[in-house]
């Protein structure tokens, strides 16, 4: 059940009953995180909902780690790129350091360069109208580029860290409960 949402994050605060015996991941001290480590994505890749796909695991390295300011956020987000394409569904799994086998931050389809220039001109190109024989074109390219948004392999995958993560639960727990 989803307890609490931020969609411009893409996060979620969920809960989910059962997993009492299941022991939670040790999260990591993302200092400690250098270019070329080895760490392994897991997710759900889409199709999803149901019917249910299988867990995946992908196997890289931290090809980058840039730190970087948000606007109106106090905590500035460390990123990391990677070098494995990280697809929709995927999106929230962990990324865990094969060295320590713990969490050093969440999975992102959405930080992808590729992905932000999809949703801008989504929202930007489907107000204009460009009509050459009946056919408007401008609405043809936005359900093309929804498509591709949404079945595209967005190339090199991003995954922001712990530190960024625990500051946006922290915020999102103090706003409303999700509808």
């Amino acid at each position: 059940m989803i307890l609490k949402r931020d969609a411009d994050r893409d996060f979620a605060i969920l809960k989910v009953d059962g997993l009492a015996a299941v022991p939670p991941l040790r999260l990591s001290d993302v200092t400690r995180v250098q270019e070329g480590d080895d760490v392994l994505m897991m997710g759900f890749p889409e199709p999803f909902p149901p019917p249910w796909p299988e867990l995946t695991s992908t196997r890289g390295i931290v090809a980058a780690k840039v730190k970087r300011p948000v606007p109106d956020r106090a905590v500035p987000v460390v990123q990391f790129k990677l070098d494995f394409a990280v697809n929709h569904g995927n999106s929230g799994g962990p990324l865990i350091s094969l060295e320590t086998a713990e969490v050093i931050g969440m999975v992102s389809a959405q930080l992808g360069r590729l992905s932000e220039n999809l949703k801008m001109f989504k929202e930007v190109g489907g107000q204009n109208n460009i009509i050459v024989g009946g056919v408007n074109y401008a609405q043809v390219l936005k359900q093309a580029v929804t498509e591709m948004d949404k079945n595209l392999n967005l190339g090199l995958g991003y995954a922001v860290s712990n530190e960024y993560i625990k500051a946006a639960l922290d915020e999102i727990a103090k706003g409303p409960v999700a509808k």
